[in-house]
């Protein structure tokens, strides 16, 4: 009986491990497709990234050699053919280079203009102060106006600071040094400049007697009146301050 029992838990058991064997095999019958589909979807993934990585590197290159070629070709020009080909393009008429920032960036023009005033290239200097006024700080005009003002280019000074003070430009400093320059060359622009220093932030009301003074001498009794009372509602007492009241009480006797 004894030998029965152990022969059938013998097969018990040997049918247990058959029927264990076939669920494990079952079960990696299920998984292996999956782990496939897994395998296959990384792999698809690796790929397609490194196609990109390689397109975009490419293209990153594309532009990288495109831009030296570019800056290689601008260096290798001569300094006079490009400050030529700036010149003559900032005398066109046609309003598309008429402001220069539309079509160089703001890095080649600044090279340009330190290098016309290094080199003192004042041609090439005036043309890039007049086509250039919104790139152009209060700092650079004062440098551009003194160098013109010390070689007396009257015409070229009363032209760039008349532009430079419509776009806002000038502080008040460098408007009186203006008044001062041209008090001996055109007395109403020196007495506009004084008047325009004293409200631009130099509160000296002698400046105000000296632009009334200035329209005095060339005749324009109204400006000159004006000024001499702004003057005289400002100023402290002294020698000025009569001599102006006695010229303003001539004035006003003149005009009833």
């Amino acid at each position: 009986m004894s030998l029965i029992h152990e022969a059938l838990e013998k097969a018990r058991k040997s049918t247990s491990n058959v029927e264990a064997k076939k669920v494990k095999e079952k079960k990696t019958q299920r998984v292996r497709p999956i782990l496939f589909l897994m395998v296959f979807i990384i792999l698809t993934w690796a790929v397609t990234m490194a196609v990109l990585l390689k397109t975009g590197s490419d293209i990153e290159k594309g532009r990288f050699v495109g831009k030296r070629m570019t800056l290689s070709t601008s260096d290798a020009s001569e300094d006079s053919t490009y400050n030529a080909l700036i010149v003559d393009s900032l005398r066109s008429n046609r309003e598309d280079v008429r402001d220069t920032s539309t079509w160089f960036d703001s890095a080649r023009f600044f090279e340009s203009f330190n290098g016309a005033l290094s080199s003192g290239n004042t041609e090439l200097l005036r043309d890039l102060t007049l086509n250039n006024l919104n790139l152009l700080s209060s700092a650079d005009f004062q440098k551009v106006l003194k160098i013109f003002m010390t070689l007396d280019d009257y015409k070229v000074v009363k032209e760039i600071s008349a532009k430079a003070d419509k776009s806002g430009k000038l502080n008040a400093n460098l408007l009186l040094e203006l008044a001062k320059y041209f008090e001996m060359k055109d007395q109403i622009a020196s007495a506009y400049y004084y008047r325009r220093s004293y409200f631009a932030g130099n509160a000296d009301p002698i400046l105000l007697a000296k632009a009334g003074s200035l329209y005095d001498k060339e005749g324009l009794r109204d400006s000159a009146v004006k000024y001499y009372r702004i003057y005289l509602n400002l100023a402290d007492t002294g020698e000025l301050f009569f001599n102006i009241k006695r010229r303003l009480d001539y004035l006003a006797n003149r005009e009833r």
